[in-house]
C-alpha cells in the first residue's frame, strides 16, 4: 500500500465498531473532496458496521427529508429529523448524533445560527456537520467552512455524492465519538 492508504479501525468501548477506508488524500475539506481507495467503489460502499451511527437531519422540506431517508436508510444509520433549526439544537444536544445534515433556509433560527451555536456550545462543538443548501455560490462554501462546517453539499445533490460524505466524516469521527462512549 502506498502512503495515506490503508483501513482505519475504529472502537468504542475497546471493540471494533467498523472498518472504513483512508481516502488517499483530500482536495479540499469538504466531503465532495475525499477520494476512496477501492476502485470504482465509493466510501459508501466500503463501510461496514457493526454498531448504527446517527445522522440528525435538520431540514423543513419534506421532499429533501424523503430523499435523505431513502438515501442514508439503506446505510444501516439511525435518522432523526428536525423540522426548524430550534429543534435541531435540541435534539442535537439530547442525541449528539455523529453526523448533522444541515439545511440553511430554515424557518426561525436559520442554518448559519444554528452552525454558529452547534460550534460553540462543547456538548456539540466536535459533531460533524454536512450544509446542504440550494445556493451553489462559491461565497456559500466559504461561508460554511468560515462557520465551522465539515461538508458542502448543494441540492440538489446526487444520493451517491451524500452517501459518500456522510460516511467520510464517520471515518474521520468514528460512530460513537460524537457521544463520548
Amino acid at each position: 500500500m502506498g502512503a495515506g492508504e490503508g483501513e482505519v479501525e475504529a472502537t468504542v468501548r475497546g471493540r471494533p465498531t467498523s472498518q472504513v477506508p483512508r481516502p488517499l488524500q483530500l482536495t479540499s475539506h469538504y466531503a465532495r473532496g475525499f477520494y476512496c481507495p477501492k476502485g470504482n467503489r465509493t466510501c459508501a460502499d466500503n463501510i461496514v458496521m457493526d454498531a448504527r451511527a446517527t445522522v440528525l437531519v435538520i431540514e423543513d422540506s419534506p421532499v429533501v427529508q424523503h430523499l435523505l431517508r431513502a438515501t442514508l436508510t439503506p446505510m444501516g444509520f439511525d435518522l432523526h429529523f428536525a423540522l426548524d433549526g430550534e429543534s435541531g439544537l435540541t435534539m442535537a444536544r439530547h442525541h449528539v448524533p455523529d453526523v448533522i445534515t444541515l439545511d440553511i433556509g430554515l424557518p426561525g433560527i436559520d442554518g448559519w445560527e444554528v452552525l454558529t451555536e452547534l460550534r460553540g456550545d462543547g456538548a456539540t462543538s466536535h459533531i460533524q456537520v454536512i450544509v446542504l443548501t440550494a445556493h451553489a455560490q462559491s461565497a456559500m462554501e466559504k461561508a460554511a467552512a468560515d462557520c465551522g462546517a465539515d461538508g458542502f453539499l448543494t441540492k440538489p445533490f446526487r444520493p451517491a455524492d451524500l452517501r459518500d460524505a456522510v460516511a467520510s466524516l464517520i471515518a474521520r469521527n468514528p460512530i460513537g465519538l460524537a457521544a463520548g462512549l
